[in-house]
């Protein structure tokens, strides 16, 4: 039992998963998922949180590679990775597979 634990903690990087479902960090995410290059000004506009607290929120996303930020002059513009989130949902999704047939056929 312990070590299937051990592969499953193994299968699913949490960290990347609970900054990605944080309430507000999810409703960011769901704020950019068309894709769009946004300011922070314009996303924190679309939000009730200080602008500081949604720049906070984006630092984490991008921490785990979820936002892509670029910075010129002097603004800051953040988009969505969905491609890197599809590869990580797609991973996850493979390895929980692996392991339950790994159980099921025990």
């Amino acid at each position: 039992m312990e070590n299937s634990k051990h592969n499953l903690e193994e299968s699913i990087n949490l960290k990347f998963f609970l900054t990605l479902f944080e309430p507000v960090r999810f409703e960011l995410v769901k704020h950019l998922a068309d894709g769009k290059e946004r300011s922070i000004k314009e996303i924190a506009e679309n939000f009730p949180q200080d602008r500081s607290v949604i720049s906070r929120h984006l630092e984490q996303l991008q921490t785990q590679g979820i936002v892509v930020k670029e910075k010129r002059s002097r603004h800051t513009f953040y988009t969505l990775d969905c491609e890197l989130i599809t590869q990580h949902v797609e991973k996850t999704a493979k390895s929980l597979r692996d392991l339950m047939n790994i159980h099921t056929t025990d």
